[in-house]
């Protein structure tokens, strides 16, 4: 970590942050995860909050204040692919969409997960996409029962490469999706 960079490059977002007891908690909860992608969701799932996701997007996406584990397998998510879609017309995702099976079992699998995706004034290209999503609470100590979920929202908004075949990933605001 470059805490320089949390100052001079991220400073009203590490500001807004850090004055927020759930960001505090929200931060800590992802630093102990140590880019282990089940612990983080849960961490965004009890402590999110447009706060974190302001500094997350500034710290690590934007000017890479916080090095993150890039060396995840993910070719088990490209492997159930046929191939790239040659035409694709963002419109058709307009509305609520529940996730009943995912190629990716720490992030696809959480029970009544939705996306909704909402055109924008540029609907041919961009959509605003809604994320809900929830996580069972662990119960107490010596308990094997959950006592509830951890439930977090948020939005994002994409934007559509329209050049599929030059590009395997969309690029973007990548750290909460």
């Amino acid at each position: 970590s470059d805490v320089g960079c949390f100052v001079n490059k991220c400073g009203d977002q590490t500001k807004a942050l850090f004055a927020n007891p759930r960001g505090i908690k929200g931060v800590s909860c992802l630093g102990r995860c140590k880019g282990e992608q089940a612990c983080a969701t849960r961490c965004f799932a009890e402590f999110g909050s447009e706060d974190l996701n302001n500094w997350l997007s500034c710290t690590i996406e934007e000017n890479g204040c916080v090095k993150v584990p890039q060396n995840a397998d993910n070719s088990a998510e490209r492997a159930a692919v046929a191939g790239t879609l040659k035409k694709f017309d963002p419109k058709s995702l307009v509305g609520k969409w529940y996730k009943t099976d995912g190629l990716n079992p720490n992030y696809d699998l959480f029970d009544c997960q939705s996306n909704t995706f909402a055109a924008t004034a540029d609907g041919a290209k961009e959509l605003d996409m809604g994320i809900f999503f929830r996580v069972l609470r662990p119960g107490p100590p010596g308990s094997d029962a959950p006592s509830g979920f951890w439930e977090n929202s948020l939005t994002e908004h994409m934007v559509v490469d329209t050049d599929l075949s030059a590009t395997e990933n969309p690029t973007g605001r990548t750290m909460h999706t």
